[in-house]
């Protein structure tokens, strides 16, 4: 069994071969000044061929908009997202899930 099969397995309420193991916990899948350096490189290197989906979260935003500004983010914020996804991008085949805990239309 695939790893894959094993997660919609664990979806579906279903018991896997084994466990599928929950990697959302690390220090590379959310925005943290080590997942721009070496961690997330050591990370990927190691179990970026295995994965199907990198998630990352911040919260930028709460349900009613924007907790700093649109331009401050851009500013600050967007730069290292960017070095970041392009990092994750070199390493992986993985489709990235970014949650930004809100609304973000603005």
């Amino acid at each position: 069994m695939n790893p894959r099969e094993r997660v919609m397995l664990a979806l579906n309420h279903k018991e896997p071969d084994r466990i599928a193991i929950d990697l959302g916990g690390s220090i590379c899948s959310s925005i943290h000044k080590k997942a721009y350096i070496e961690s997330c490189n050591t990370y990927l290197d190691q179990i970026g061929k295995y994965l199907q989906v990198f998630t990352y979260w911040d919260d930028l935003n709460s349900q009613d908009g924007w907790l700093i500004s649109p331009d401050i983010y851009r500013k600050i914020i967007k730069p290292k997202q960017r070095r970041l996804v392009e990092a994750i991008k070199k390493k992986t085949d993985a489709k990235i899930y970014y949650h930004g805990c809100g609304a973000v239309f603005d």
